[in-house]
């Protein structure tokens, strides 16, 4: 993966987390935000926009950010 795709994706999960922050579900598990993320990249998948290898990495990233936060 690229450092721009990379760093796209750090920057969407800022946001998402930002908006999820701002809502009711500012308890939102980070397991589910896990769940929800990684049905985001399964979706981006789906409608070809992914190669199955791009989809493990996307969903390896998603895994490690959660870690992390």
């Amino acid at each position: 993966m690229t450092e721009r795709t990379n760093q796209k994706l750090n920057t969407a999960y800022g946001e998402f987390i930002s908006e999820l922050s701002q809502t009711n579900s500012a308890d939102l598990s980070p397991l589910m935000a896990q769940a929800i993320l990684i049905g985001v990249v399964d979706q981006l998948y789906f409608k070809g926009k992914l190669s199955p290898a791009q989809l493990e990495e996307f969903k390896d990233i998603v895994r490690l950010m959660i870690k992390d936060k």
